[in-house]
């Protein structure tokens, strides 16, 4: 009976102990997997983090590429906005400007035989009617020699062949003086004459057929 109760009480402190090294090793195998899934999910968030890192880096890279397009791009549309500016200052000056070659061409063509003209200059018009003030006026100084006779005659006939044109919408006769001319007496007109049409080459053209 004894040595069933000895072999008894064996049993049981064998069986505690195992129990007591079953805890152990089952939470030393916890806290070793515990530590082993922190440090797989430690790497892994390291490996992620660094790849964002790299991915910040290209972004940024891009970024400073762009921006130096988008400074390069700026100064051009700058330069542009310059240039058009310039340009438009330019055509304003080139649609005020006269074009006199054909003008004078014209002109030309029509000049009576005893008249020879001196001056083309571009004048406030004062014979032209007041609803035409701000007409563009050419006004013409030219002269007769002394001793043509008719000299009246002539100057109008001049004036009517240069209203038959397209060039000019209107011809007005501004003044017939005398005046003196290397010793000699000489009579000289000025004649008004609006234009249609500054920029008007095929006006001339067409009038010149």
């Amino acid at each position: 009976m004894i040595e069933l109760n000895i072999l008894r009480t064996r049993l049981d402190r064998f069986r505690k102990q195992q129990i007591v090294l079953n805890l152990f090793i089952i939470y030393f195998a916890g806290l070793a997997f515990l530590l082993l899934l922190l440090a797989m999910t430690f790497l892994g968030n390291k490996l992620y983090i660094s790849r964002i890192e790299n991915d910040i880096r290209t972004i940024e890279e891009k970024i400073a590429a762009e921006q130096k397009t988008v400074e390069y791009i700026k100064i051009r549309e700058k330069e542009s906005e310059r240039l058009l500016k310039r340009m438009s200052v330019f055509a304003e000056e080139y649609e005020k400007r006269i074009l006199w070659a054909p003008l004078l061409a014209f002109t030309g063509q029509n000049v009576p035989a005893g008249i020879w003209l001196e001056d083309f200059s571009v004048k406030p018009a004062s014979s032209a009617p007041k609803e035409k003030k701000d007409t563009v006026t050419v006004t013409i100084t030219g002269y007769l020699l002394p001793g043509m006779v008719n000299e009246r005659v002539v100057i109008d006939r001049f004036v009517r062949d240069l209203s038959r044109g397209n060039v000019f919408a209107g011809v007005y006769l501004k003044e017939v003086r005398k005046k003196e001319r290397e010793g000699m007496e000489t009579v000289v007109f000025d004649i008004e004459c609006e234009l249609k049409n500054k920029r008007g080459v095929s006006d001339v053209a067409e009038a010149s057929d």
